[in-house]
């Protein structure tokens, strides 16, 4: 329903209401008249109720404790629901944490690896080669569309990736030393969620073109 919708329902309930009310007090007022026109007058030797003033007292007092005890009761119940809803989201909350934490961690992991295959491929390479290692694949990011061009790594620039977008986790990514030329081929056909997911690019090294390929196949895939 749109707030329209919504307003329009409302002012038609308050005019329903307010002409119900209308008609029960006229009603009241009918019938009130008609017992005092057609009640004959009371007769001296008729018995007249007796109203003992402190019964009454005591069934009052008796009621108000009742309405006290039916209020306490549903600010209770109010405030149990609005206590559970908070525990509930507070539980997200943590669950959200909790999966951020891992791929916090997971990508610190994947950083230090990068690092040290940096470290191995500069040793390895021609001194003022400062093409090396200029490369890094992450299998299994666990990033959604979303995520994933925010999650930045210091000195790399994300050069293709592959997110899942029916089930959660997984996903594969290449991060590319900034400044370095890169070209992404297009591997989306051959990607499918769980059973095989891939991204790739190339670029050229010492004078070769190279491509780097990502791939992750998750243990519960097909692999027939």
């Amino acid at each position: 329903m749109t707030p329209r919708e919504q307003r329009m329902t409302r002012k038609k309930w308050k005019n329903y209401s307010l002409n119900y009310r209308q008609r029960k007090q006229l009603l009241k007022q009918t019938t009130d008249n008609f017992i005092s026109q057609n009640t004959p007058p009371p007769i001296e030797d008729e018995i007249k109720p007796i109203v003992n003033e402190a019964i009454t007292h005591v069934i009052n007092e008796d009621r108000r404790a009742k309405e006290a005890k039916r209020r306490s009761e549903w600010q209770r119940k109010s405030r149990n629901m609005e206590i559970k809803k908070m525990k509930a989201i507070v539980s997200k909350l943590k669950t959200k944490l909790n999966t951020h934490r891992q791929k916090y961690k997971r990508v610190k992991k994947q950083l230090k690896k990068s690092s040290l295959f940096e470290d191995e491929a500069g040793k390895q390479s021609e001194p003022g080669d400062t093409r090396a290692a200029k490369d890094d694949n992450i299998p299994e990011h666990w990033f959604n569309l979303e995520s994933v061009v925010l999650a930045s790594i210091p000195g790399y620039t994300l050069a293709a990736y592959f997110c899942r977008t029916v089930k959660g986790h997984g996903g594969t990514c290449i991060y590319v030393k900034s400044g370095c030329d890169f070209k992404k081929i297009s591997v989306a056909d051959f990607s499918v969620e769980v059973h095989c997911e891939c991204c790739a690019i190339k670029f050229a090294l010492n004078n070769k073109k190279v491509a780097v390929v990502c791939v992750y196949r998750s243990p519960t895939g097909e692999y027939t």
